[in-house]
């Protein structure tokens, strides 16, 4: 439900894809409600003593039953409106962040550059010559923020006991950037015949990453699939190399970039959906596992199927598509 992009990437097979200091800012905005601090109150009660995640504190002899799903239309409203605000002021702050990477990157590569940015015969260059800066700030964060929260931090999330209800603070500031991200390059695309795939996945991320904030239910897929943001990384890099005119003139970083990518596809892409299904079966049990899955939201349950299943096979089928590249230019390096 999340991943995300590099215009080019589709060439090679890859799903292309901010930690924005303004995306926690308005996170305070829920304080302004009566009912959001009243969520914020039970959260806090309901939280462990890190302040994220945890269990409800309940009397010795007593066992707390929560359904997995409760939750009141009254709270699910609440964060769904929340959930659109933020999404618009990381739009906002991806659209400030093109502006000025419009302005300060043809300083930085210079007129000679610059020049063949414009004179390049793929009109992405220059077209998304300032955009790409946006799609590489947000993979970082996306990846980095999944490779924090859900991997080395996931003890401390509780996600080392439950993968199904624990939800970290930052998990909305997280789906935000990506709601944010995936609403301003879609208003880059318009015009620019972009595939129907591209659509659909800016589409898919943006309809995913608003929902989790909702039902705010089994959270830890998505947010694993943060991790294969990294590949776009070097992805990218790859991308402003041929925008600026560099690849016939630099033919070994070319290669060197391309085995870096293909290494991070296979690292961060291709084991993504199996490990994250082999992690939870490991954290509940296959019987257990499955009870709380049907116990989730069918909307949750097939957003789940969807994210794991499908995305799986389309990773590798990326996953190939940059081995193969990388194998092709191999060669270069030892040149």
């Amino acid at each position: 439900m999340v991943a995300t992009p590099a215009k080019s990437i589709c060439q090679i097979g890859a799903v292309p894809t901010d930690a924005q200091e303004d995306l926690i800012s308005i996170c305070s905005t829920a304080s302004t409600f009566d009912r959001a601090s009243e969520l914020a109150v039970r959260q806090e009660v309901c939280d462990s003593d890190d302040g994220i995640s945890g269990e409800p504190e309940v009397e010795a002899g007593h066992v707390s039953e929560t359904p997995i799903n409760a939750q009141s239309w009254e709270d699910f409203n609440l964060h769904g409106k929340l959930a659109i605000r933020r999404a618009l002021v990381a739009a906002a702050a991806f659209g400030a962040l093109h502006a000025a990477s419009a302005r300060v990157l043809p300083a930085l590569v210079g007129p000679k550059l610059m020049n063949n940015v414009l004179r390049s015969k793929d009109p992405q260059h220059r077209r998304y010559f300032a955009e790409m800066v946006g799609s590489t700030v947000h993979a970082g964060f996306a990846g980095i923020s999944a490779l924090v929260v859900v991997v080395a931090h996931r003890r401390r999330h509780g996600f080392d006991t439950d993968i199904f209800k624990p939800y970290p603070a930052w998990f909305d500031v997280y789906f935000s950037a990506s709601c944010g991200w995936s609403l301003w390059d879609m208003g880059a695309m318009l015009g620019s015949g972009e595939p129907l795939s591209m659509w659909l996945h800016h589409l898919i991320v943006l309809s995913g990453s608003l929902l989790i904030q909702c039902y705010r239910r089994a959270a830890f897929f998505p947010a694993a699939f943060g991790l294969t943001e990294l590949t776009v990384l070097p992805h990218n890099a790859i991308w402003y190399l041929s925008a600026l005119g560099l690849r016939a003139s630099h033919p070994r970083l070319e290669a060197k970039l391309a085995l870096i990518r293909a290494a991070f596809f296979l690292l961060f892409r291709f084991p993504t959906g199996p490990a994250t299904i082999a992690y939870a079966m490991g954290v509940h049990g296959g019987s257990d596992f499955w009870q709380k899955y049907r116990g989730l939201s069918p909307v949750i349950q097939g957003a789940t199927a969807f994210n794991v299943l499908v995305l799986s096979v389309l990773n590798c089928v990326w996953t190939w598509g940059a081995v193969r590249s990388a194998w092709r230019l191999a060669p270069r390096v030892l040149a």
